[in-house]
């Protein structure tokens, strides 16, 4: 089973094997200063540095977790989960 981690404003947050396995477009930031973006399209990864064009990255290069797809997602991860209630 796909764990997840919901983050305080409610957006779910992926690691990079979700990204892959749902095949969603996905973006997440550096963990480092530089401001550099990735962003996957659903099948290639892309690093996006201030001024510079978008670059296509090797898996390898991009952060292994908190990833997010866009708020109106709704694959099984993302999608509101229902209470049930008696």
């Amino acid at each position: 089973m796909l764990t997840t981690e919901e983050r305080f404003d409610g957006a779910v947050e992926l690691t990079l094997e979700q990204v892959v396995t749902l095949r969603r477009p996905a973006w997440t930031s550096s963990e480092q200063q530089d401001d550099t973006e990735f962003y996957f399209d659903g099948v290639h990864f892309w690093r996006q540095r201030p001024g510079w064009l978008h670059q296509l990255t090797p898996p390898s290069e991009v952060p292994a977790d908190g990833w997010l797809h866009s708020g109106e997602c709704s694959c099984a991860v993302c999608r509101p989960r229902t209470r049930l209630t008696a």
